[in-house]
């Protein structure tokens, strides 16, 4: 297997660039995202254009009259919501013997999914091709922010199988970042994650917040989870904290009372 990199999608073109000013041959590597790895790793694999194709067309033929969903399944929207959903199921190892048959509404969803999750689909053969695959040695997962869960899950098994995770922060030097995703729950999981992956010395990082009230209940249920020890400290904002929380104001609102809050905490100065 040729020299593998494998980053989140977003942050693909500036790895590729980093290659270059690094004068590194960016043609020696590949570069790609979890889902292009595991996409690489299949023999013979269909489009899935095709396949939802293919399976909106046959599903009907599998699925009794009497599922109270029937009729909807003619309609694309409808169809698809199932299909994806079946395909997360098994990006999490969730199985049809899993699903709840509470009411008939229940048992009409576990028909329609578990016609999904016994067909030989595009994301079961990347499940099962993942779970088997060898000689990733030479695949480096680059240390970068990983917000869906199942990513993680098929991280943590290609390292179990020998692929190296990969940092080149440098720890020595003071750093911002900035953590964001699609919900804060994610934002936290993420940081969680991040934590426990890099071994993190936690006595050097502060986390600020701007709205303790949703982000606390979070952290803590989070953060217990993952055995991560933590403190909380309200009122008391250290100058780095305002400092840094005067430059995200100044990125949200750029305009001139922001610049000069900004400035006046020394954020356009280099450090000494």
């Amino acid at each position: 297997m040729n020299k593998i990199k494998i980053v989140p999608s977003y942050a693909r073109t500036s790895v590729m660039k980093q290659l270059v000013s690094d004068q590194e041959n960016p043609f020696d590597k590949q570069v790609l995202s979890l889902s292009s790895f595991k996409n690489s790793l299949l023999l013979e694999p269909m489009d899935e254009k095709e396949e939802e194709a293919h399976l909106f067309d046959d599903i009907k033929n599998h699925i009794s009259k009497e599922n109270i969903f029937y009729e909807q399944l003619s309609f694309p929207t409808f169809f698809n919501y199932f299909y994806g959903f079946a395909k997360t199921l098994i990006r999490y190892g969730i199985t049809e013997d899993d699903l709840p048959e509470k009411d008939q509404q229940d048992k009409s969803k576990k028909e329609i999914l578990s016609y999904f999750l016994n067909q030989n689909i595009v994301e079961k053969q990347k499940a099962d091709t993942l779970e088997n695959v060898k000689g990733v040695e030479d695949v480096e997962i680059l240390d970068y922010f990983y917000d869906d869960l199942a990513d993680q899950k098929d991280i943590d098994r290609l390292v179990v199988k020998g692929a190296k995770f990969v940092t080149d922060r440098k720890d020595n030097q003071t750093r911002y970042s900035c953590r964001y995703a699609n919900n804060p729950i994610k934002e936290v999981i993420g940081v969680a994650q991040e934590f426990v992956l890099n071994k993190t010395d936690l006595s050097k990082y502060l986390i600020m917040l701007n709205d303790k009230e949703t982000y606390i209940p979070i952290i803590r249920r989070i953060f217990e989870y993952y055995n991560i020890p933590y403190s909380l400290q309200f009122e008391k904002t250290s100058y780095e904290a305002r400092r840094f929380l005067a430059l995200l104001s100044f990125i949200r609102k750029q305009d001139l009372d922001s610049f000069i809050h900004a400035y006046n905490y020394r954020c356009f100065f280099k450090s000494s």
